[in-house]
């Protein structure tokens, strides 16, 4: 018996599927890359306002240093708190993923005075 016509069917079954999963595993690392990027680059941004908290404008110049970063993401996406002993700030950011109605990456760090030190803790 000849099979190459039962091969070739069930090789167009699977094949989609197979290169669907490899799509939504390529996607998925890249959206926790980006998140990573992110993050990296809210810990500076934190760590700076803990170093220059008492400025009057530091909410304005932290949002500025983050988004020559990222430039893409809205002024509205990016929430910033400065107080007496802590500096909080929070990023959003869409990301298609396939078919996905715009998930949000979302990232939040805070940075506060420990004894004497500057600590930096993600959320």
């Amino acid at each position: 018996m000849n099979n190459k016509g039962q091969t070739l069917v069930l090789f167009l079954f699977i094949m989609p599927l197979v290169f669907l999963i490899l799509m939504a595993v390529y996607q998925f690392g890249n959206a926790e890359l980006e998140k990573k990027k992110i993050e990296n680059s809210l810990k500076e941004v934190v760590q700076y306002g803990m170093d220059y908290q008492e400025e009057e404008d530091i909410e304005e110049k932290m949002i500025a240093m983050f988004q020559k970063s990222f430039p893409n993401i809205k002024n509205e996406w990016i929430e910033v708190d400065v107080d007496s002993e802590k500096v909080r700030m929070t990023v959003k950011k869409e990301y298609a993923i396939l078919f996905l109605a715009r998930p949000m990456i979302r990232v939040s760090c805070v940075g506060e005075n420990i004894d004497g030190k500057v600590q930096i803790i993600k959320e």
